[in-house]
């Protein structure tokens, strides 16, 4: 369902949200994109995010996006490697210039419990009940002014995806 929240720039949708739904005990929000090439961003609360088909973009703009929710992590419920990117340059990295910088690649595996240190990424992947799960950690900084510290986000893609670098947009 694509409602007014829906703009199309250049021949792509930019999606925001558009209906709630419940998922393993959490509110969702849900947002679709189209058949088409679209720019889907991650809201505040908990979110499954679907493109469909295309080569879809998912941004998540703060940690506040994709902070870590016991239970309910953001939720990129059909990445398509090689196709679908996730973008996070907007995740201030800096603690002095909030929205600047750029994460450091980590790879998989890396950082103790899925905590990286500040400015880092990386993923690892995890089975939760019968689905697989490839969680992106990150270590990002939080706050007004870039000053109260830093703070880990996960985001989950559904299936077991050996991420690359190429795969974000950082």
């Amino acid at each position: 369902m694509i409602d007014d929240q829906t703009a199309d720039r250049d021949g792509k949708d930019v999606v925001l949200g558009v209906q709630n739904l419940s998922f393993h005990g959490a509110a969702y929000a849900l947002t679709a994109g189209t058949s088409g090439d679209d720019i889907l961003v991650a809201g505040a609360g908990p979110e499954i995010l679907v493109g469909g088909a295309g080569h879809d973009v998912f941004v998540f703009n703060s940690t506040i996006m994709a902070v870590h929710r016991a239970n309910a992590l953001d939720m990129v419920a059909d990445f398509s490697q090689g196709a679908d990117r996730i973008d996070l340059h907007l995740i201030s990295t800096d603690p002095f210039l909030v929205g600047m910088g750029s994460f450091i690649w980590d790879g998989s595996g890396t950082g103790a419990n899925g905590h990286h240190d500040l400015g880092h990424v990386g993923y690892h992947v995890e089975q939760v009940n019968a689905d697989w799960q490839t969680i992106i950690d990150g270590a990002a900084q939080t706050g007004a002014e870039g000053i109260s510290g830093s703070g880990d986000f996960h985001i989950a893609l559904r299936g077991n995806i050996d991420l690359t670098q190429a795969d974000l947009i950082l």
